[in-house]
């Protein structure tokens, strides 16, 4: 295997293995960040439509 060959292939797997990377890491924070609760507004409550104030 000659470096030509080997920079041959490097050249495409690189790349793409950091981009499946980052794509793996996304997914995996989005779906951890749909699962996590309403952070409590400024006042220290959740605010709802419908509160009297």
């Amino acid at each position: 295997m000659s470096y030509a060959d080997w920079l041959g292939w490097f050249w495409y797997v690189v790349p793409l293995d950091m981009l499946g990377g980052l794509v793996f890491v996304t997914s995996l924070r989005l779906i951890r960040a749909s699962e996590l609760p309403e952070a409590p507004g400024p006042d220290g409550g959740t605010e709802h439509e419908g509160d009297a104030r």
